[in-house]
């Protein structure tokens, strides 16, 4: 399927959401979000090396996929060089994303709060008693 650039970045700002959350409430930061930080920085790279999305490489193609049959790493097309500033890019890029995602959560702190307080009481929550909440609704389990 098909995905925008402005699509991609609010991908990766989820996906940083879990690691900007344990920073906003905790202050602390855990290996909770490894999985998360590593779909979030595949994606970033692609954007950069194999779909054209950075400004300073515009369309080059900076890594080929891999083939399914031998390891599947990328096949780079570019020197060190310019794969060691294709790597700052990305870092750049996730580093945007999660300062995007703590604002984000600065910003709803009570929202964080009251879905955090409802999930220690019930361990699990739906994406409409999620919605509930955000829109202050009342929900008769809390």
């Amino acid at each position: 399927f098909l995905m925008k650039k402005d699509e991609m970045i609010q991908e990766i700002v989820t996906l940083l959401g879990g690691r900007a959350a344990e920073e906003v409430q905790f202050g602390v930061v855990t290996t909770g979000a490894s999985n998360d930080i590593e779909k979030a920085t595949d994606l970033a790279r692609k954007m950069v090396t194999m779909y054209g999305m950075s400004k300073e490489f515009g369309m080059m193609g900076l890594e080929l996929p891999g083939s399914q049959y031998m390891d599947g790493r990328p096949v780079k097309t570019c020197s060190d060089e310019t794969m060691a500033r294709a790597d700052e890019i990305v870092r750049k890029t996730l580093e945007e994303a999660y300062a995007t995602a703590v604002e984000i959560l600065r910003e709803n702190r009570d929202d964080l709060d009251m879905s955090a307080q409802y999930l220690l009481e019930k361990e699990t929550i739906t994406g409409a008693e999620f919605m509930k909440i955000i829109e202050r609704e009342k929900i008769e389990e809390l």
